[in-house]
């Protein structure tokens, strides 16, 4: 487990200070020390997070090839998916009070790593579908552990101007993390490279290596900051409560609600609804999604959030039912050009939302402030997948995108009404 880094470190004696280094540029380079370990502890940090959103997406091409394996039905193949959200959900419930307390993050951030690694090895050797839903609820619980703490750790990390790098730090690694994991899928479908193995494998040595990377690494010392238990409450209670970080959580559950039903479900109705043959294409699909939605947030950043957050939850509502259409045309070029479009959408949207919810946390409760934000996420991460499957098995898949479809054109609607009112209220 790493250690505090604070002034007295293995070595040194709090009674006999050191004598002052009056060596000329002696300063600078303590400087550059200081960056370069810093900078080592920075992009062990990306690649922390980058490990669990691998984990999070690399299953959602091989999903079909678990119902076809173990004959899972609809509810089985989505309450997988669902366990995965449910453990986030139980994580940051847990995690999130203690987050902005502890004066080295790493107190969080390797144990995540651990249960990363440990969900990548039950999925890798897992052979029945206990072993599915145990891998998944083990990917959650470490992306739980891991989002909240890593984002805090980024900004804490930089200096505060260069708080945009560190927000374009967390959207990097969640974009290549993401992206990764339904093309390291793929390679190993298209090529037959033990596909229920390899993608695993390669995880759960990236999530090892960093954690022991992280443990070794230099991390600077920060200050907890203390208040008592009924001032942590109320500037809580009263940044929650701000409009920026209202809009912000509803069009992130609204985005993660598509997006989750998106990487659950995206290869199996390709291949089974819209007409693409090949197993690695369908699941190619998903990375159409994960490439544009990660571009999108590379590229959109700097643009004002409650824009970005309304026209990409429009357009990403417009997509789905427009990939539901392509299911009953059986037309694949529309299916596969509808989850580009809804990837594009979705990172629009949640660049929007996080920078919204970035604007509304005041800087002592940013992690807690975050592990809500992404809380919320995964509520609406988990609901709507289980309820398709519920849906697909009693009515039939088509039937069951059709009535989210709406139901989330419906939700666009509500969240356009709520922002365009808030948006007056606040001018006024």
């Amino acid at each position: 487990m790493p250690g505090v880094a604070g002034p007295l470190r293995a070595g040194v004696s709090a009674a006999a200070p050191e004598r002052p280094d009056t060596r000329p540029h002696a300063a600078a380079e303590a400087t550059r020390g200081v960056g370069a370990t810093c900078g080592a502890a920075l992009w062990l940090v990306v690649c922390a997070l980058a490990s669990a959103m691998l984990l999070s997406s690399a299953p959602s091409a091989l999903y079909p090839l678990y119902q076809q394996r173990w004959q899972m039905s609809s509810v089985a193949l989505t309450g997988a998916f669902t366990a995965y959200g449910i453990a986030v959900l139980v994580t940051l419930l847990g995690c999130a009070p203690l987050a902005d307390r502890l004066r080295d993050r790493r107190w969080f951030i390797v144990p995540g790593l651990a249960m990363v690694a440990g969900g990548a090895l039950a999925l890798a050797f897992g052979d029945a579908p206990v072993w599915l839903f145990a891998g998944r609820a083990l990917a959650g619980l470490g992306a739980g552990v891991l989002t909240g703490s890593c984002n805090a750790a980024l900004f804490e990390l930089l200096p505060r101007e260069a708080h945009g790098r560190a927000a374009a730090l967390a959207t990097l690694s969640l974009t290549c993390g993401g992206a990764l994991g339904p093309i390291l899928a793929g390679i190993a479908l298209r090529f037959d490279l033990w596909p229920l193995l390899t993608p695993y494998l390669v995880v759960a040595l990236i999530a090892l290596g960093t954690a022991a990377g992280l443990y070794a690494v230099h991390w600077p010392a920060r200050v907890p900051v203390a208040h008592s238990t009924t001032q942590r409450s109320r500037r809580l209670g009263e940044s929650i409560r701000h409009p920026d970080f209202i809009t912000a959580s509803a069009t992130l559950m609204f985005s993660w609600a598509i997006a989750s039903v998106i990487q659950a479900l995206g290869p199996l109705i390709a291949s089974d609804y819209a007409g693409i043959a090949s197993r690695s294409a369908a699941g190619l699909t998903v990375t159409g999604f994960q490439l544009a939605a990660g571009l999108a947030q590379l590229t959109l950043r700097g643009r004002a959030p409650d824009r970005l957050a309304l026209r990409g939850a429009i357009l990403l509502g417009v997509a789905l039912a427009a990939a539901v259409l392509a299911t009953w045309a059986v037309w694949p070029l529309l299916y596969a050009g509808a989850l580009v479009v809804a990837g594009a959408s979705y990172g629009a949207a949640f660049v929007g939302a996080a920078g919204l919810v970035n604007r509304a946390a005041p800087p002592d409760k940013r992690g807690a402030m975050v592990s809500l934000f992404y809380l919320l996420g995964y509520v609406g991460n988990a609901i709507p997948v289980l309820a398709i499957g519920v849906g697909a098995d009693a009515f039939g898949m088509r039937a069951a995108m059709t009535t989210f479809a709406c139901a989330m054109l419906g939700a666009a609607a509500l969240l356009y009404r709520y922002t365009v009112y808030g948006a007056l209220g606040r001018a006024r």
